[in-house]
């Protein structure tokens, strides 16, 4: 994976979860709309795991398109998206690209965890609701025993304002309450800010 600290280099954007269904592919879909629309940057998706939504959002949005090109991608609002990527193809793909280059990895694992480190911003997603908080703490733990205390930032869909003070108070680390946005290709301006945070 190419990934240098110029102006002018790719900034690659790793998102993984937890669990699966943490919103990962959701999340993705937004903050590569987000740059598209509102900062005018080149993006590209690519879905790095075996879930197969990039596959159904191609035949959802785009039934009309038949042609299958090299490397399974598509189009949707100028963004590009890229399903069945194995790590092989990254090289290729990011010559390709410009800008920015979002990997969906889905639910966290051992063989994408190299991967996702080497990304110059690195989201974790998950949820500090009562039934599932152990798994997201555990992976902070994890990382922050690694020396990536501060290097990557939280997401949750499911967090008050309190309890985002008392995780930064115990981890010191970032974590960001998701709000609600139904549609990742239509993103309301009040969610702007939690965005621009996540870059």
């Amino acid at each position: 994976m190419r990934i240098e600290n110029e102006d002018t280099a790719i900034k690659t954007i790793g998102i993984t979860g937890v669990q699966k269904g943490a919103g990962v592919t959701h999340l993705s879909i937004m903050l590569g709309n987000y740059i598209r629309a509102k900062l005018n940057k080149n993006v590209t998706i690519i879905e790095m795991n075996q879930s197969g939504a990039f596959k159904e959002l191609k035949e959802y949005y785009l039934a009309k398109h038949k042609h299958e090109q090299e490397y399974d991608t598509f189009s949707i609002s100028e963004v590009t998206y890229y399903y069945k990527v194995e790590k092989e193809m990254l090289g290729m793909i990011f010559n390709l690209c410009r800008d920015y280059v979002i990997i969906d990895f889905g639910e966290i694992n051992e063989e994408c965890t190299k991967e996702f480190l080497k990304c110059n911003i690195k989201i974790v997603v998950g949820n500090l609701n009562p039934w599932n908080r152990t798994k997201l703490i555990s992976y902070m733990e994890f990382f922050i025993s690694r020396d990536y205390l501060g290097k990557i930032k939280y997401v949750s869909r499911f967090i008050t304002k309190d309890e985002i003070r008392h995780i930064k108070n115990i981890y010191k680390t970032n974590i960001y309450a998701q709000p609600f946005e139904p549609d990742p290709f239509l993103i309301h301006g009040c969610n702007f800010e939690f965005l621009e945070n996540l870059l």
